[in-house]
């Protein structure tokens, strides 16, 4: 697929899910939301339901922990904000949002603030990566892109890796594909800025990034974390399957947003 047409592909795809974020957001103010809704079972599916479809193109994780004894449960949304941002020299970039939501809070007025937990992730991906993995692993989505990267993502928060353990060119070699990215400094967190395939390396690249590097199949591993000079720094595993991989516990690679804020608030603030 020719760049021009991977460009345009994802511009499409930021265009609809902005107008679908403000097409739900303008229906949710309508409804004077969210106290009045918040006081039964059917209005608090309906206000978690509206950021699931806000997120519809761009999701990337979706976990569900369903209560034995009722129908409370906990659900935890993981996406791509829809609007992109700005990092003075670096570009256009758009931020990984975590929604964490608990039904049985939401309904407490007393506990709601708790019942909707509001996160950015300082992980990032570029512009760039995102054209280069439409282009080349055929990314239907933004949020297709974010599940390529899903395992990094949950490694670095779950495991809370310090930011100076991560080099500041960083090369997270996979079975197929080798994703490189970027240390922000001030300890801002990570930047993905391309994708490189095995099958198309250079000879230098193949030498740094396949050689003692290969994965198979059937590994529990995920990927190897490698610097400039080909030195395997850490090993990361696949995907955790149990309900909650990502807890809401302190983390390098979380900030936590007061309850109704927003993210484009919070990072003019910056």
């Amino acid at each position: 697929m020719h760049e021009s047409i991977a460009k345009a592909q994802l511009k499409g795809q930021v265009r609809l899910a902005q107008s679908q974020s403000k097409e739900i957001l303008d229906h949710m103010q309508n409804q004077h939301l969210p106290k009045p809704l918040l006081s039964n079972k059917k209005g608090i599916n309906k206000y978690i339901k509206a950021f699931t479809d806000m997120a519809a193109n761009s999701i990337i994780k979706e976990k569900h922990h369903i209560k034995r004894s009722s129908w409370h449960y906990k659900y935890q949304l993981i996406h791509f904000q829809d609007t992109p941002s700005n990092i003075p020299g670096y570009g256009s970039y758009n931020s990984i949002i975590m929604y964490s939501f608990d039904t049985r809070k939401l309904i407490n007025i007393k506990k709601m603030e708790q019942g909707h937990v509001h996160t950015i992730v300082n992980i990032f991906c570029h512009e760039h990566f995102f054209i280069r993995c439409i282009q080349r692993i055929n990314a239907l989505n933004i949020g297709d892109v974010g599940k390529k990267i899903y395992p990094i993502i949950e490694w670095l928060i779950q495991n809370n890796i310090p930011m100076k353990h991560i080099p500041e060119d960083a090369y997270f070699v996979c079975e197929d594909c080798v994703f490189v990215a970027l240390r922000l400094p001030n300890s801002q967190g990570l930047l993905f800025k391309t994708i490189l395939m095995k099958d198309q390396m250079t000879d230098k690249q193949n030498r740094l990034f396949t050689e003692n590097k290969n994965l198979s199949a059937g590994s529990e591993v995920f990927a190897y974390l490698v610097n400039e000079e080909a030195s395997i720094l850490r090993t990361i595993p696949k995907e955790n399957n149990d309900a909650f991989a990502i807890d809401s516990k302190p983390s390098n690679w979380l900030l936590h947003l007061e309850y109704g804020s927003t993210v484009e608030n919070e990072q003019n603030t910056k």
